[in-house]
């Protein structure tokens, strides 16, 4: 007949510790999380075609709640067929814009110190774009002028991703988005993949 010792029996009567209500993320509990670097991958895909090529990122995200936050980000981005061989031609086909990107995030937390954070979001992204004709299949313009214009504006982004957090204090941060315009009457997608480095407090 199985027995039971005296250790077993007290560890079954008590119950398993209460982690408390969740908190904000952070070291310190405090939702301030610092995006130091963000690195990665653009491609900008029109009625012309595709450019690739790089997009660089910083900036901070405030927790509102234990799964809320908003995150205002500053970016470069850059993009050009690798084919194009002239000055004219990459410029044609290239896209590049400079934004300030103030975001909201909702992110799939239920457990204080959890490994892997889903979140899903949307941002806008004010600032300075450029956009080559080729990409947006417009025609060219005449000898001499420039084949891209550019423009101040505003355009929405959808972001999706995961956080994966080691630690309390240190996460990366792996991101995806798409960002629409729609200029002289042509559309164009903008897709990122990116990776940041995430300091939390």
């Amino acid at each position: 007949m199985p027995t039971l010792s005296a250790g077993t029996a007290v560890a079954r009567a008590v119950p398993p510790a209460d982690p408390g209500p969740l908190t904000r993320s952070g070291f310190f509990k405090r939702g301030i999380n610092i995006d130091l670097l963000e690195l990665g991958s653009i491609q900008a895909i029109g009625r012309g075609g595709t450019a690739s090529g790089l997009l660089l990122g910083i900036g901070p995200e405030f927790d509102l709640g234990p799964r809320a936050a908003i995150r205002v980000a500053l970016q470069f981005g850059f993009a050009a067929k690798t084919s194009a061989s002239t000055w004219d031609q990459t410029q044609a086909s290239s896209f590049f814009d400079l934004v300030l990107a103030p975001g909201f995030f909702y992110r799939f937390r239920y457990q204080q110190d959890q490994r892997w954070v889903p979140y899903l979001g949307g941002a806008v992204d004010l600032g300075l774009f450029q956009f080559g004709r080729e990409l947006l299949g417009l025609e060219p313009s005449p000898a001499g002028t420039s084949q891209a214009f550019v423009r101040l504006g505003l355009a929405p982004q959808l972001l999706g991703g995961v956080v994966y957090c080691p630690t309390r204090i240190f996460s990366l941060r792996l991101a995806a988005g798409d960002t629409y315009f729609l200029v002289a009457s042509k559309s164009l997608h903008v897709l990122s993949e990116s990776v940041s480095a995430r300091f939390s407090f």
